[in-house]
């Protein structure tokens, strides 16, 4: 499983939520607030206070300290926040279907919520639409002028990219969606070991 770093790394070439690795304290100055400090780790942040909001320097700061006394052998770096709707993309390899794509509400209520559907890749974009239309959550957004057109090319494009690689998982959640575009904010990947 790839680290936090090498996950967002793997998908530069897709559309994310601003992001770099934090090394100095005085780093924490040329970046805009609000904004989240994350640990460099590819275990699920929330759940081991891996993760903190940060309104203004001064408290990403005081945060910074929190989290290097926390992880003091983990990178961290600092992303913008990114206002719009959670959703969740995933990928998992199956033994008897093969590899099969979620699309979903996303956010840290993902698997409370359980508003998702499942389809067999490859799949194309009218089946991503279809995928998109089978989700309550999503049916609102119409209404708010959304970037969908953004939203369903970059699923197009992950979905491509799992069919080519040997992944054997992935779960990014959430993806942020708003007017502008769609934005990968956290991503844990797995991938085969001989192509790394």
């Amino acid at each position: 499983m790839l680290n936090l770093i090498e996950s967002l790394d793997f998908l530069k070439k897709h559309k994310q939520a601003k992001w770099k690795i934090i090394t100095k304290h005085r780093h924490l100055k040329n970046f805009h607030y609000p904004a989240f400090l994350k640990v460099d780790t590819n275990k699920h942040k929330s759940k081991i206070k891996a993760i903190e909001s940060c309104k203004n320097l001064k408290e990403a700061e005081k945060n910074l300290v929190s989290l290097h006394k926390k992880f003091p052998k983990n990178k961290i770096i600092i992303q913008e926040k990114v206002e719009g709707l959670e959703l969740i993309i995933g990928i998992k390899q199956e033994k008897v279907f093969g590899k099969i794509m979620l699309l979903g509400m996303g956010g840290t209520n993902t698997e409370k919520i359980k508003d998702v559907t499942f389809r067999k890749l490859p799949v194309s974009k009218n089946e991503i639409r279809s995928m998109l239309n089978d989700i309550k959550g999503i049916k609102s957004i119409n209404k708010k002028n959304f970037a969908v057109k953004k939203l369903t090319k970059l699923i197009y494009k992950i979905s491509k990219l799992a069919v080519k690689n040997k992944i054997i998982e992935m779960d990014l959640n959430p993806i942020i969606l708003n007017k502008k575009n769609a934005f990968i904010v956290d991503a844990r990947i797995s991938i085969q070991k001989e192509i790394i």
